[in-house]
């Protein structure tokens, strides 16, 4: 946004004022033309200034504007790949721990038939041969 700003003062009229300025005449006439002359050049010179700013000034405001446009769509897409990435890991997170749970369960129930089989044995319900 800051480029933007600074486009924008582009488009404004500037001038500096340097150095010095005067004439030398020993008659009053000479004077007057040769000031008015110095003063009707400078004034042509900034007449386009001040009626349409810079040349080419308006082309970096638009400039400066299309970039930032670029920045903030390329800002989003980063957030949207991102958010995408962080669902995606959580449903991995999410998948993992329902794996692990039915996992947990089928060791409860696998040693609960164990404890059974095991019971039945020393009981004498089953042989060792009909355990095989």
């Amino acid at each position: 946004m800051a480029r933007i700003g600074v486009a924008q003062a582009a488009f404004l009229p500037t001038f500096t004022i340097t150095g010095q300025y005067g004439t030398q005449s020993t008659e009053w006439s000479k004077m007057v033309r040769v000031r008015d002359q110095h003063l009707a050049g400078v004034r042509r010179s900034l007449d386009p200034l001040f009626k349409d700013g810079r040349p080419g000034a308006g082309e970096q405001v638009n400039i400066a504007r299309a970039r930032a446009t670029q920045a903030r769509s390329r800002y989003e897409q980063t957030v949207l790949v991102a958010l995408r990435e962080v669902e995606d890991a959580l449903v991995g997170l999410r998948t993992a721990q329902d794996r692990s749970a039915a996992q947990e369960r089928q060791v409860v129930a696998l040693r609960r038939a164990l404890e059974l089989a095991d019971m039945r044995y020393r009981n004498g319900g089953v042989t060792a041969h009909a355990m095989c």
